[in-house]
């Protein structure tokens, strides 16, 4: 399964090495990377595939990992068939950006708070969130 990830992390470099170690012990293929760094924090979005039945796992390890501050999960349902999303990271300002912008995506898993305390993401296709605050 093709899912969009995305993470905000602190600035220590150690946080992006020790991300790409749980991706590869993990067994988790990334299809496309990108990284920016940004005053406080460092976004990482990714397109990568796993296992369906792996995502609540590694979602919940993530979000576990000391330096993440947010995690969300996109399941990446690309139209006509493309392979992976394309990630342009002159757009890319917050690991968690708004869902408007993956038209062809749904959340799975966040742990950035919802718009509203319901749990439910307003945009174009709203779907339910588990929305978890990390400290």
């Amino acid at each position: 399964m093709q899912w969009l990830l995305e993470l905000e992390t602190d600035k220590d470099p150690i946080t992006t090495c020790r991300l790409m170690n749980i991706f590869r012990r993990k067994g988790v293929n990334i299809l496309t990377l990108s990284l920016v760094a940004g005053t406080a924090s460092v976004s990482l979005r990714a397109v990568v595939e796993t296992a369906e039945t792996e995502v609540a796992h590694l979602f919940n390890f993530l979000r576990r990992t000391e330096g993440v501050q947010y995690v969300t999960c996109y399941r990446h349902e690309p139209p006509n068939g493309s392979v992976a999303a394309e990630v342009d990271p002159k757009r890319l300002t917050s690991a968690v950006g708004a869902l408007a912008e993956h038209d062809s995506s749904r959340i799975i898993h966040t742990s950035k708070p919802g718009s509203d305390e319901s749990g439910i993401i307003s945009a174009k296709t709203s779907a339910p969130i588990e929305t978890i605050t990390v400290n």
